[in-house]
């Protein structure tokens, strides 16, 4: 008798590699915070995108230095979980919109978007395309 056994896929490592990680793409507070000085101010009524949000370190340090509501999108789900948790232990579930593939995404347009170096990477095969101009 042939023994079967499961392997975890490549994406569910990816997932269970990053799923504890503060930011899962490159970058840091610093270089967010020097990124925000070159906007112009925005005000409560802001409808910032964070695209590959991925558990949310950006998102939730984005809402903490801008006002406005601030989406982060992200195509697992786990993720998004896991930015919904965050956000909401931080008091800022009011302000942050976690919007995963499973979730019709909003049809709205947003004043600013963020997205680190890893959106040029999923960008051609991903839901969010209709909020870039070409």
């Amino acid at each position: 008798m042939e023994m079967e056994t499961k392997h975890p896929s490549m994406l569910d490592l990816l997932l269970e590699t990053h799923i504890g990680l503060e930011s899962q793409g490159p970058g840091s507070s610093e270089v967010i915070e020097q990124a925000l000085g070159f906007i112009k101010p925005l005000n409560k009524f802001s409808r910032i995108a964070d695209l590959g949000c991925g558990t949310g370190g950006q998102t939730i340090h984005l809402a903490q230095h801008l006002p406005g509501t601030i989406t982060g999108l992200d195509m697992f789900a786990d993720f998004i979980e896991k930015l919904n948790e965050n956000a909401k232990s931080m008091n800022l579930g009011n302000r942050v919109k976690p919007y995963g593939k499973q979730r019709s995404c909003p049809s709205t347009w947003f004043g600013k978007i963020h997205g680190g170096t890893e959106r040029e990477i999923h960008l051609p095969k991903m839901w969010w395309n209709h909020f870039y101009s070409r």
